[in-house]
């Protein structure tokens, strides 16, 4: 995933970056450093799909 992957998921989504966050159990400063172009993680990725499927949160 890409950092403009990132935030066409999250604007496809219709999520501010602190929503995103929230959703993706991390901080919105996280959200802002992955769109800046730092490396995402692939766990984050794999969050992300699993929210647009709408997965429900893993228990």
């Amino acid at each position: 995933m890409t950092a403009f992957d990132l935030t066409e998921w999250r604007n496809r989504l219709r999520l501010s970056q602190a929503s995103a966050a929230t959703a993706l159990g991390c901080s919105k400063t996280s959200i802002v450093c992955w769109e800046k172009g730092q490396p995402i993680p692939r766990y984050i990725a794999l969050a992300c799909a699993a929210i647009a499927y709408g997965l429900p949160p893993y228990r």
